[in-house]
């Protein structure tokens, strides 16, 4: 052997024991720095790289982790199902995740949840890398990795993308931070990949967490962030995503559906066009040429499948254990075939509130511009045929009337009061429902 390659084949493993050093120190670092202990997606990817194989996959965000549960799923369709949901979960990372469960197991079925507020841009997700990480943290290396990390990380994140511990770097100076992680790091509950429970929620298995959080009736209260659906807000890369998901699957004959977990009646409500949403995901659909992928909303559902109440939810967009219990059992049974589309689904959401009775289901306000007042909207979903009473009742018992029993739908509450809103939603005086919130 000539020096010349002597000298080469030293320096190539001098190069690589260094790295390896400089590796080894970063993951060390990592472990010293990085808060993980209450992460269910560290959780949920060690499950997913420990199963034999995955028949059937649901993707998405936090619609999909809170509302399928595999448990059931799996019963009932006798085949191992996996739910990878993740928190905000962006379309490319969903990609991502497909890619990478198509290149390790056999799957049969790919079932992709999409969401309006998921789909439009968000300026402040395009600089905040925290929803990729929390999926790529816990992903094992691989050049798609690298790849995808490399295309999501400006100018200023590729430490932060590539070097974990970068981001923690200044909890070295905390006073006891690095002790108490470490303490935290030794439980049996974190080297056995257990999620900590809460008084909210607990990690339940492949992915699902769930909350027995339970929303009284009539109970919504929030701003007016969103009152239509405003198509031209989509991200032109997500269209470009979900038609590329889809000559994925037909390249790798792996069955694909978009799906859609109900929101509450209160959340269509708000929005008034929710139709256009529908109509958007089927139009990309016909645009692939696909005759095999379908889109399901079960937002759609009628109320002798899905019973029109909040109780089902934990806010007004998530599902809680006993609503994705259900919901979980009836999407089973649609893909057994017990059940089949017109048997299960309205046309539209105008039709699905024409069929139900009259309803409240809460309340939107805003601050007016001198900020003495919340303007004030009552939800119903049968406006027309209902007249509704607002009375206030203060901490000190007085009693204000806000709105007579009346048509429409609006009111004002001053800001300096603080109490018991009594609201009183019917047909007539004497077929009224009352409901309570609080200011």
């Amino acid at each position: 052997m000539s020096e010349k390659i002597k000298k080469l084949i030293k320096a190539i493993a001098g190069a690589v024991f260094i790295a390896a050093v400089c590796a080894g120190i970063w993951y060390g670092l990592r472990v010293l720095l990085t808060d993980d202990t209450g992460s269910y997606t560290r959780v949920t990817l060690h499950e997913f790289y420990s199963q034999d194989n995955i028949d059937v996959l649901f993707l998405g965000a936090s619609h999909c982790y809170r509302g399928i549960a595999p448990e059931i799923t799996d019963e009932k369709l006798g085949l191992n199902t996996f739910n990878m949901g993740s928190s905000y979960q962006r379309i490319d990372t969903t990609y991502l995740l497909m890619k990478e469960a198509v290149e390790l197991y056999d799957i049969d079925h790919i079932y992709v949840e999409l969401s309006y507020n998921v789909a439009k841009k968000h300026a402040e997700f395009e600089s905040d890398l925290t929803d990729t990480y929390i999926v790529t943290d816990y992903m094992k290396p691989s050049l798609r990795k690298a790849a995808y990390l490399l295309e999501r990380s400006g100018d200023g994140d590729y430490a932060n993308s590539f070097l974990v511990a970068r981001r923690n770097w200044k909890k070295i100076f905390e006073p006891g931070y690095i002790k108490e992680l470490a303490e935290k790091k030794q439980s049996d509950a974190y080297k056995n990949y257990e999620y900590p429970d809460n008084d909210e929620e607990r990690y339940a298995g492949k992915g699902y967490v769930e909350s027995d959080v339970e929303i009284p009736e009539g109970s919504f209260k929030n701003r007016p962030d969103e009152q239509t659906i405003k198509l031209e807000e989509i991200d032109p890369e997500w269209d470009k995503t979900v038609l590329d998901m889809i000559k994925f699957c037909e390249k790798h004959k792996v069955a694909l559906t978009f799906f859609s977990t109900p929101l509450t009646s209160f959340r269509l409500l708000c929005y008034d066009n929710y139709d256009d949403f529908i109509d958007k995901v089927n139009g990309l659909i016909k645009e692939s040429g696909s005759s095999t992928v379908e889109y399901l909303d079960f937002s759609l559902m009628k109320e002798e499948y899905w019973p029109d109440t909040s109780t089902l939810f934990k806010d007004n967009r998530h599902l809680n254990a006993k609503g994705a219990e259900l919901f979980s059992s009836i999407f089973a049974d649609y893909i057994n075939g017990r059940l089949t589309y017109d048997e299960l689904f309205h046309k539209d959401i105008r039709e699905k509130f024409a069929s139900m009775e009259p309803g409240f289901y809460g309340t939107e306000y805003r601050e007016n511009a001198d900020d003495t007042y919340y303007d004030c909207r009552l939800v119903i979903n049968r406006e027309e045929e209902t007249k509704s009473f607002v009375t206030f009742i203060s901490d000190e018992g007085e009693e204000i009337i806000l709105k007579e029993f009346s048509s429409g739908t609006e009111f004002r509450i001053p800001m300096d009061l603080h109490g018991a809103c009594v609201i009183g939603v019917g047909t007539s005086e004497n077929d009224v429902q009352t409901y309570t919130t609080y200011y």
